[in-house]
């Protein structure tokens, strides 16, 4: 008779419980449905639609803090694409500080390891960015 009894009691208490986790069915909670921004790619899609020089070379500054893929592309592309332009200079500043362990070639100026750096990582670079959103 305890057995049944036990049981009874159980069958009573148990949907009173309150549940967590996944033990239950439904839907999850995790996802919400809405769209979490890519920070990244939001800012590099203002960096390219802005117009001005200087401003464009401080939205680089900021992105390449993130030492993303993405930004680290735009910046040898920076360096690739022959705009006599303020923004090379910079992009291989930015490249050497913020992408180029301070290891590689120690004994350059950042400006120097980053150039090189690009030359030697574009391809590996490249690759890891299309794995990203844009």
């Amino acid at each position: 008779m305890p057995k049944a009894m036990f049981s009874a009691l159980l069958a009573l208490a148990l949907p009173a419980l309150p549940w967590q986790g996944s033990a239950l069915a439904g839907p999850s909670d995790g996802l919400s449905g809405k769209i979490v921004p890519d920070e990244v790619a939001k800012g590099l899609r203002q960096y390219h639609e802005e117009k001005d020089a200087k401003k464009r070379v401080a939205r680089l500054e900021r992105l390449a803090r993130t030492r993303d893929p993405r930004v680290g592309v735009v910046l040898g592309q920076r360096l690739d694409c022959g705009f006599p332009g303020v923004e090379i200079i910079p992009a291989a500043e930015l490249l050497g500080r913020h992408y180029a362990p301070p290891a590689w070639l120690p004994s350059r100026k950042s400006f120097i390891r980053g150039w090189h750096w690009w030359e030697q990582n574009e391809v590996d670079m490249r690759r890891r960015a299309k794995q990203l959103p844009r």
